[in-house]
């Protein structure tokens, strides 16, 4: 499993929170301080947005979000990689 400093916007609150992000085979793992680990499978990852200075992916939220949750990763190919493993690709 490979593991990066990330940041989260929840789809409920407006500002993002610092995390540690693990991805491996078919799934993403948020651990937030003070919260229980949130899990996503590969197949609820609906967007892979590459930029110069981060990646977003952008996850399936559930009913009660305003909007889906955003993910935001270090750019590079490290980071990719281990998205496409996440996504069986």
């Amino acid at each position: 499993m490979t593991e990066f400093q990330g940041e989260l916007l929840d789809g409920c609150t407006p500002d993002s929170k610092p995390c540690r992000v693990q991805l491996g085979e078919g799934v993403l793992v948020v651990k937030l301080p003070g919260h229980p680990e949130l899990q996503w499978h590969g197949s609820h990852l609906l967007e892979v947005r590459e930029g110069v200075r981060e990646i977003r992916v952008i996850l399936k939220g559930t009913d009660e979000r305003v909007n889906d949750p955003v993910l935001i990763l270090p750019p590079g190919p490290e980071t990719l990689r281990a998205l496409e493993s996440v996504r069986g690709r």
